[in-house]
């Protein structure tokens, strides 16, 4: 196609050879050359493809360099047979390859031709994973550096999806990227400024039917607020901090922010409530996380049996032996360990036998469908009379009917907390709360 050239080409070295090897990523000459392409064919009749290899960092580790180095020239001639037509081929990454070319050309199923068939490396068929991720020029600005950008947020949002999926770019897409930018900016100055702030929302301990229900604890949960008023949920912006570095140093100021509080509120008459922070799995990775919790309590001059650290099932993938050793530390600092959202991971009950831990909560899945006919009532009896059997105090979340807390009384359950009984709230109402439960109760 005149003087387009195919850069993949000049990338191959000795393809055929076992020892084959491709030439560095240039993601740089690829955008020059999408620039190329939208002189000659115009913006609206232009798209570009990106390919990525699933997983390659561990074919790498399994199999060697010489295994990745022909599966990536596979995959190279591979793309050069299923678009033989006006295109260029570029490698932009490790293991992604880009496409651009007519519209009508680069598409997902096209694009997903290339792995349809198994690569023959030495002598052994391999199947391989890709995500794909498509941008369309009519979608994006007329420049190979925003198609470019285009086409790998739109494989950033395949992987999200899922292994062996594809996006095609869309505007929306672009507008989310954007506010992402934006909060993760947001987040380094909040973390900085200690501008976030912590809710409470109470725990109560169940008597027998007939009985109130007697706050024993309250779970600390981080919210932000940003200047102009909105709220981020956290389901947006803890990702954010896992993903900026953030997780752990926010973390610490959660720590330190309940323990502050358990203090205030231990000054004005409401000693021994338990204060429960979540904990990320950047934090149990940080080497000095028992030192900082360490350090929290003597800041603060809480009794260390005011702490308890909530865990999820996610820990689990950093390690057994490391996980305990680090839970077993912080029991004796005189911290106590609960099991958040059990029910909703893969871990087994051997496995959680042997986490040394002090309480079990109930995901709130479990709860919502109590009180009405349906198997949850078996499945939380089950759950709850496993954590006795194991020593643990067991704790259900979610409560946010009579009916459901009834039937959790009527199973066994030790402790319970949910919009039943309070949502989640700033110090100063849950001090008013404290009281109002002292005067009725």
């Amino acid at each position: 196609m005149g003087d387009l050239f195919e850069l993949l080409s000049s990338n191959v070295v000795d393809a055929g050879e076992p020892a084959a090897r491709l030439a560095p990523p240039d993601r740089l000459q690829f955008e020059l050359a999408i620039d190329r392409w939208i002189r000659a064919f115009g913006m609206e009749n232009t798209a570009v493809g990106l390919i990525d290899i699933n997983g390659f960092s561990e074919l790498l580790a399994r199999n060697g360099q010489q295994y990745a180095n022909a599966l990536l020239c596979g995959v190279a001639a591979r793309i050069s047979e299923v678009f033989r037509d006006d295109r260029i081929v570029g490698r932009i990454g490790m293991d992604t390859f880009g496409v651009v070319g007519h519209l009508e050309e680069v598409t997902h199923r096209r694009l997903k031709d290339v792995k349809r068939n198994p690569f023959l490396i030495a002598g052994q068929k391999n199947m391989i994973s890709v995500s794909i991720g498509i941008a369309q020029g009519k979608e994006c600005d007329g420049t190979g550096h925003a198609l470019l950008l285009a086409a790998t947020l739109a494989m950033k949002s395949a992987k999200v999806k899922g292994y062996g999926g594809h996006a095609y770019y869309s505007h929306e897409m672009g507008l989310a990227a954007r506010r992402r930018s934006e909060l993760m900016g947001l987040l380094h100055a909040a973390v900085q400024g200690r501008d976030m702030y912590l809710a409470f929302q109470p725990q109560l301990a169940l008597p027998p039917v007939g009985l109130a229900a007697i706050p024993v604890g309250v779970e600390a949960l981080l919210r932000w607020r940003l200047s102009t008023g909105e709220m981020v949920p956290p389901d947006v912006f803890l990702p954010l901090a896992e993903q900026s570095g953030l997780a752990t140093s926010l973390g610490y100021q959660v720590i330190s922010m309940a323990l502050e509080t358990e203090q205030r509120l231990r000054a004005q008459g409401f000693a021994g409530l338990r204060m429960a922070v979540n904990v990320s799995v950047p934090q149990f990775r940080d080497s000095a996380f028992a030192d900082t919790v360490r350090q929290a309590m003597t800041d603060s001059g809480c009794s260390p049996d005011a702490l308890e650290l909530e865990i999820t099932e996610s820990v689990a993938g950093l390690g057994e032996e490391h996980l305990i050793d680090v839970l077993k530390e912080l029991q004796a600092l005189g911290v106590s360990i609960a099991i958040d959202d059990f029910g909703t991971g893969y871990s087994s009950l051997a496995y959680i036998n042997r986490l040394p831990a002090d309480r079990l909560k109930i995901d709130k899945s479990f709860v919502n469908s109590l009180g009405v006919a349906g198997p949850e009532a078996c499945i939380a009896k089950t759950i709850i009379g496993m954590g006795h059997a194991l020593g643990l105090t067991v704790l259900a979340e979610g409560v946010e009917t009579e009916a459901q807390l009834l039937a959790l009384q009527g199973i066994g359950c030790d402790e319970v907390q949910g919009f039943y009984f309070a949502k989640p709230m700033v110090e100063q109402d849950l001090v008013a709360w404290l009281r109002e439960q002292l005067r009725t109760g």
